[in-house]
């Protein structure tokens, strides 16, 4: 008798777990504890809604397309309130029949049963609110806004429009993806007509300006870079450096300095990696432990300082020119090394 009960228990307890683990839902276990038994249901709509696109402001519709939505949707509104006292009223006449017919049926009287009439069904098609004439222009309005752009397409729009320019249509195109040159342009161009209309607009102009300022930057240093490299016929012995003065030894040697502008000019400025593979081949190199270890970044800035060197010369010369004055500075070459040897 003992193991009957203790494979009954067994029996009931796994029935129970069974039970629990298949209808088990959150909504009844927080409707049992805060008295709510039933799930609540979403309410249904009287009359459907009417259809609209999803209007975003980056996808600039035309600001007469939002007042006839929003028109349309107050008329729908009306509609809807309108149909619910229409049911809330049969209700109540239902209500009322349905007592008058308990009362007599109370007092003996004979009751025909009420025929139960169905509401009307609900129609698929959506609701319009607008007069013909309303509803040609805003079908009109909607083709006129880019209901095609989405907010990643606009995010990497505006990221592009930082590291490439505003005006660099094919560069864009490829960082959107899914969008053609020609579609990119057409879209800038309402875009800087209508940025103001953009909710974060002074921050998304900042930032691309400021993405312009690095570009034009870059553009004035590979420009000076390579009009110094091409003012020599053998800029890898007889390229000119004009180093300023400091108290610690320099890290880098005039040839090793010399190597780094020239292979920069050839390989293109950013391609560090590039770089970094041309020191690795060089034969005259092949014991230059220091400049080989030397990582990709380091390399990049180096070859930055070196640009700045040559940006300090241009302008002092600029400034010779202007006003008659000697420049200050030292010339390093192949034949005037810096005073102070890189520590070994």
């Amino acid at each position: 008798e003992g193991k009957k009960k203790r494979l009954l228990v067994t029996f009931h307890r796994m029935y129970i777990f069974t039970y629990l683990l298949y209808s088990y839902t959150e909504d009844e276990y927080y409707g049992g504890v805060f008295g709510r038994r039933y799930r609540r249901k979403k309410k249904k709509e009287v009359i459907r809604p009417p259809k609209h696109p999803n209007v975003y402001d980056f996808q600039f519709y035309p600001a007469k397309l939002k007042a006839l939505l929003q028109k349309e949707m107050n008329i729908w509104k009306d509609a809807c309130e309108k149909k619910e006292q229409e049911l809330e009223e049969k209700q109540k006449q239902r209500e009322e029949r349905q007592k008058e017919r308990e009362a007599a049926a109370e007092r003996g009287e004979e009751v025909e049963p009420e025929e139960i009439s169905e509401d009307e069904p609900e129609s698929d098609e959506p609701f319009v609110g607008l007069n013909k004439k309303e509803q040609e222009e805003k079908e009109k309005l909607i083709t006129r806004g880019f209901g095609n752009w989405t907010k990643k397409d606009f995010t990497a729009f505006t990221k592009a429009c930082e590291y490439y320019g505003r005006n660099e249509y094919d560069d864009i195109a490829r960082d959107v993806g899914t969008k053609t040159p020609q579609e990119v342009k057409q879209y800038s161009k309402v875009f800087w007509k209508k940025i103001k209309d953009l909710a974060d607009s002074k921050k998304i102009i900042s930032n691309i300006e400021k993405g312009e300022k690095r570009i034009a930057r870059v553009e004035a240093m590979i420009s000076a870079l390579e009009e110094k490299v091409a003012s020599c016929s053998d800029p890898r012995n007889d390229l000119e450096i004009v180093y300023t003065y400091s108290k610690k030894a320099p890290a880098y040697q005039p040839e090793e300095d010399r190597f780094l502008l020239h292979k920069t000019v050839e390989v293109g400025y950013g391609n560090w990696e590039a770089l970094k593979n041309e020191v690795r081949l060089d034969i005259q190199l092949r014991f230059n432990w220091f400049l080989k270890s030397r990582t990709a970044d380091d390399l990049a800035r180096r070859v930055d300082a070196l640009i700045h060197l040559i940006e300090k010369e241009n302008a002092a010369k600029k400034k010779k020119e202007g006003n008659g004055k000697r420049g200050n500075g030292r010339t390093a070459s192949k034949r005037q090394p810096p005073r102070k040897k890189r520590r070994t």
